[in-house]
């Protein structure tokens, strides 16, 4: 038990290390390409430093598992460097049981980033996009206007808003359609203001026609209302914004978006992509750690570390172009989401235990 508590700690020190090392290249660069294209002017300096801090999580979190390859090399070479795991083999423990306790790290790390990290860097970059936009409280113009659609029991509703202000709670010149389950208009409603809040869009001083989808002889007269209510599941944020990325979301409340997704009529596919290549992550974490600690740990026994090492990168590297490209493959419904996300790792795991039964107990 204590031999596996100093594993872990070794591999997570080893962790935090390659991760440190690799915000500060990447916040180094960032930095350097963002001053290039600025002037003087310390306003905007200011804004490049935070664009490049709000930036630099989700860089961390699309590299984790080649950072969890190279902490898994350093931290095996380390004990190759100091012949513990020489030691460890002399009193009979094998090289599985030797990273159960990096491998239990590696996927706790792999949970916490899907839970909390992932989403924290979705929105961190979403607010960087935004902030060259300025999303305040100023009124927001679009030549389009703002569209919205959501489902209305029987066939679905759409909301058009020619201008926002108050970051999506006060509208003006707001459409409303109501279709019917063939398709067909069947009301619609116009306010010059509206509200969105507590779930329901407040119109005030609007006319309505109700009876669109009746025989075209059949009399449509508007109707005046000082006040009207209609229950909405759109938020003020999501008709400023539309739907928050599937990056901004943890496996916890991509449900609900997805739910959202399909009673408003739109395609969940990229979010039912992101999901499942969520709670793949942790295994892929784990395998590319016994991609990085095997080879390593297993070549220092006959002194070829630098074959080793070049080897585990080039095969990690093709695991993680091979999991973003069977992702984005998935995310177009080329392929099925499961396959997507648990072929390339479930390959890769086969060949790692084909290598420990080869020189284990071969």
């Amino acid at each position: 038990m204590t031999l596996a508590i100093y594993f872990a700690k070794r591999f997570l020190f080893h962790f935090v290390l390659v991760t440190c090392a690799i915000t500060a290249i990447a916040v180094a660069v960032n930095l350097l390409d963002t001053f290039a294209n600025l002037d003087n002017n310390s306003s905007r300096l200011f804004h490049a430093l935070r664009t490049t801090s709000l930036n630099t999580p989700a860089f961390i979190s699309l590299v984790m598992p080649m950072t969890t390859l190279l902490a898994g090399m350093s931290f095996a070479l380390s004990l190759a460097r100091r012949s513990e795991f020489v030691i460890t083999r002399a009193a009979g423990q094998s090289i599985m049981l030797s990273l159960a306790a990096p491998t239990v790290v590696s996927f706790i790390i792999g949970i916490f980033s899907i839970i909390f990290f992932d989403p924290l860097a979705g929105r961190f970059e979403r607010l960087a996009v935004a902030s060259d936009a300025d999303i305040s409280s100023s009124v927001q113009v679009r030549p389009t206007g703002y569209w919205v659609r959501q489902s209305n029991g029987d066939g679905h509703q759409i909301i058009k808003a020619l201008n926002v202000e108050d970051k999506g709670e006060r509208l003006s010149r707001v459409t409303v359609l109501d279709y019917n389950a063939e398709g067909q208009i069947s009301r619609r409603l116009f306010s010059k203001t509206a509200f969105l809040r507590n779930e329901q869009l407040i119109l005030t001083a609007g006319k309505e026609w109700i009876g669109l989808d009746a025989p075209i002889a059949a009399p449509q007269k508007a109707v005046e209302f000082n006040f009207r209510r209609l229950p909405t599941i759109v938020t003020p944020s999501q008709f400023l914004n539309g739907f928050a990325r599937p990056e901004e979301h943890s496996p916890i409340t991509i449900g609900r978006t997805i739910s959202e997704l399909e009673t408003a009529g739109f395609s969940a596919l990229p979010y039912r992509s992101h999901f499942t290549q969520q709670l793949a992550k942790p295994f892929l974490l784990v395998v590319m750690l016994f991609l990085g600690a095997a080879f390593v740990l297993q070549s220092a026994r006959f002194q070829r570390l630098e074959i080793a090492v070049l080897s585990a990168l080039i095969l990690g590297f093709s695991l993680h172009f091979l999991q973003n490209f069977t992702k984005t493959l998935g995310s177009s419904g080329e392929i099925p989401l499961w396959v997507a996300a648990w072929c390339p790792i479930l390959a890769a795991a086969g060949g790692i235990a084909t290598f420990f039964l080869y020189y284990e107990e071969g």
